[in-house]
């Protein structure tokens, strides 16, 4: 009956994802282009433009007036073929740009709410570190400078500043395994979906954050008051009714990054605490396994998206990569006071620079050392490889932890 059931949900999915494909509207050369575009992220910039995708076009810009998070425009102008090194590529060459004449008041309150929290840590700590954490807690990019964010993709450590479904999995584990330690469960469900919805509201509501949050609080609640299967349950309808709903996310990175992230922490993270013993580092080793366990489950997507990989990736990670909890412990509860106690986020904030110092030493430590591989394409077939084989890893780890017990 329970397999009968999934098949059910699966052909409805499938069902549901075919009539989108054959529904949605599929953009081609020399036609208009008219949309009303939310900036739920700061364009990106280099030394001629700045641009942005747009319904997966290409929006190019002249540099100034400068758009900024929170703004709402409307785009209009002719879709171009271009030529790039991932093939032939749809843009809209600057376009005729306006003011939109609605406001997002939710995107407007949370541009607010950022502003302050960057206005207290570049003022507490030095343009580098303080851009460092913002990257980390928020995802703000355009804090960090072109030099110090090629360097962060030398070494292979740039995905730390990408605010996505991963951030919020792994903010979501930490704040859940904080507060069981010192409240009971029920207590430390309830502030985990607070902290959350708070790490939402800081990284400035982006829908896709959003989801994550919902996925991440249902999948883990399962998880702490039920056994490890049912809150993979959890996640696996979570995930099957945000597609069912909106079948587009289906290609959304920051859905797949949310939901690979999540099932990693559901399913690496136990074989890594049982697994990996940490002596020096024990009094945070879940930090690491948690952040550890989601960056194996999204490894092979992460290097799509950003279509580089260092084979310095491995080692920088290991050498960084227990400063990540701490960094995003510490520089949440400072986000959150920044907002009502500046002052007393100041030590909060000045408790990362130690951290933040390592990891910009070890950056530009091994960025030196250029041996950095460009992907323009990973095949899907690479791709399904690893999953399979990381499954195939876990089953049979989880069996012979059990055979053990």
């Amino acid at each position: 009956m329970k397999y009968l059931f999934i098949c059910i949900l699966l052909l409805a999915l499938l069902t549901r994802e075919f009539f989108w494909i054959e529904e949605r509207h599929i953009y081609r050369e020399n036609e208009i282009y008219k949309k009303t575009y939310s900036f739920i992220h700061e364009p990106k910039k280099n030394s001629l433009s700045q641009y942005f995708f747009s319904d997966g076009l290409l929006v190019t810009l002249p540099l100034y007036p400068s758009y900024h998070y929170g703004e709402m425009v409307q785009i209009e102008g002719k879709i171009l073929k271009k030529d790039s090194k991932k093939g032939m590529l749809l843009v809209v060459e600057n376009p005729k740009i306006s003011k939109a004449k609605s406001r997002n008041f939710l995107l407007s309150y949370s541009k607010s709410v950022r502003q302050k929290v960057e206005e207290n840590v570049m003022t507490t700590l030095p343009s580098r570190e303080g851009g460092l954490l913002l990257g980390v807690v928020l995802g703000v990019r355009d804090k960090i400078d072109s030099e110090y964010y090629q360097q962060l993709k030398n070494a292979g450590v740039l995905h730390v500043i990408a605010a996505s479904g991963q951030n919020v999995s792994i903010a979501a584990m930490l704040i859940l395994v904080m507060f069981s330690t010192i409240v009971k469960r029920r207590m430390a469900l309830l502030f985990t979906g607070i902290g959350v919805l708070c790490y939402a509201v800081l990284t400035g509501f982006d829908p896709p954050i959003i989801r994550a949050s919902i996925m991440a609080i249902l999948a883990f609640t399962a998880l702490f008051t039920g056994r490890q299967i049912s809150s993979i349950y959890v996640l696996f309808l979570t995930g099957w009714a945000m597609l069912f709903v909106q079948p587009e996310e289906i290609i959304d990175v920051s859905f797949q990054l949310s939901f690979l992230s999540t099932f990693g922490i559901l399913t690496v993270k136990p074989l890594l605490d049982t697994v990996l013993s940490f002596k020096f580092l024990s009094f945070i080793k879940d930090d690491i396994t948690t952040t550890l366990s989601a960056q194996i489950a999204t490894f092979p997507l992460m290097i799509a998206v950003f279509g580089a990989y260092s084979l310095l990736s491995f080692p920088v990670n290991i050498l960084v990569l227990w400063t990540i909890p701490i960094i995003m412990i510490f520089g949440g509860l400072a986000g959150l006071l920044s907002l009502f106690l500046p002052l007393l986020a100041k030590p909060l904030i000045l408790l990362c620079y130690p951290f933040l110092s390592y990891f910009t030493i070890i950056v530009e430590l091994f960025s030196k050392i250029n041996l950095q591989i460009s992907i323009d394409t990973v095949p899907i077939a690479s791709i399904f490889g690893y999953y399979l084989i990381l499954l195939v890893l876990v089953i049979r780890l989880k069996g012979r932890k059990t055979t053990i017990k």
